[in-house]
């Protein structure tokens, strides 16, 4: 249930002249989780956005330049270098790049034993 904005007011005020929570709870009959809720939101009632709060974006030309130069960096090791970005950031840009990075697996050749039958 939405509530007016004259009564978040009222009950915000009764708070901050020293009234408590769960009093205020019972003059204006709401839960006390209403009530905190509101005194958790910013001064303008608009709610955070989630995640990071500022964008690094990654030189796409910096990153092609530095694959080059060390061909063999790990993601996290192109994050650190670059600074500032994520691991996922590294691997949406190299995405978007074409570039596909994968393992180069060797494998060792060993002789077989021969098992005496």
């Amino acid at each position: 249930m939405a509530y007016s904005e004259d009564l978040k007011q009222k009950v915000l005020a009764f708070v901050s002249a020293g009234g408590s929570k769960s009093e205020a709870a019972r003059v204006f009959s709401l839960a006390r989780a209403t009530i905190y809720i509101w005194l958790g939101q910013r001064p303008d009632h608009q709610r955070g956005k989630p995640g990071p709060k500022s964008s690094h974006k990654i030189d796409r030309a910096k990153l092609a330049r530095l694959i080059q130069e060390q061909p063999d960096l790990l993601q996290r090791e192109m994050a650190q270098i670059m600074g500032g970005v994520s691991i996922n950031g590294i691997s949406c840009a190299l995405r978007a790049m074409g570039i596909r990075r994968q393992k180069k697996y060797r494998a060792m050749h060993k002789p077989l034993s021969q098992s005496a039958p």
